[in-house]
């Protein structure tokens, strides 16, 4: 269920814990629709905001987030991340339903950098097939450097059995190009790992941004 008093119960623990910084965003994201209407971020925003000793990260695929801008402005030491799996918006729709589309991602890291936040993104997962090319790649880079990220963080898909089933199911019947490329990088994943690190590496001397790979 909705947690309707998560600014209350933070207010509480940031009053009885030493300094130290706070991450929204890494389990479920804290910008879904229903945070329009409930306001619960923004109210545990303020709380931090008063708090000053900590630190606040966000991670999110929503441009809800410059919603808040006048809040993350206010703190010491704020970021904000978002995610972007592919800039194709009909890709995204199948894979991310409900999540805004790559573009309002975009626009919205561009504003909250022109505001002087600080912003970031998170690449991935890196899809077989769909955003793992040597131009989609490219183009991504290039994409979050040219929206203000000071670094990209890139992670590949865990290729866990279960994670590729659902995934082959779902591109099945939406986007079944990309079927063989999961089943390949499955089947080779320590192969497929290095030929990513090195793809990534590559496109990373010719764009501006830090490009960091964990994995």
């Amino acid at each position: 269920g909705v947690k309707v008093n998560a600014a209350e119960v933070l207010a509480r623990e940031v009053r009885r814990r030493h300094p130290g910084r706070v991450s929204l965003g890494t389990v479920c994201d804290p910008y879904q629709e229903e945070e329009r209407r409930r306001l619960l971020t923004r109210s545990c925003l303020e709380v931090m905001a008063g708090a000053r000793s900590f630190s606040v990260g966000v991670l999110t695929k929503s441009d809800l987030v410059v919603r808040d801008a006048d809040i993350l402005r206010e703190l010491d030491d704020a970021e904000v991340g978002f995610t972007v799996t592919t800039l194709e918006p009909d890709v995204a729709a199948v894979l991310e339903p409900g999540a805004p589309p790559p573009a309002r991602r975009l626009a919205a890291m561009r504003e909250l950098a022109r505001q002087g936040l600080h912003v970031w993104a998170f690449f991935g997962p890196v899809l077989p097939g769909i955003s793992d090319s040597d131009e989609a790649v490219a183009e991504m880079l290039e994409a979050l450097s040219e929206a203000g990220a000071s670094r990209v963080l890139v992670d590949r898909m865990n290729l866990y059995p279960k994670v590729v089933a659902r995934l082959i199911t779902v591109l099945e019947k939406r986007i079944p190009d990309a079927v063989n490329a999961v089943d390949h990088a499955r089947r080779n994943g320590a192969a497929y790992e290095r030929m990513l690190r090195e793809r990534m590496r590559d496109a990373a001397r010719d764009v501006s941004v830090e490009v960091d790979v964990c994995f």
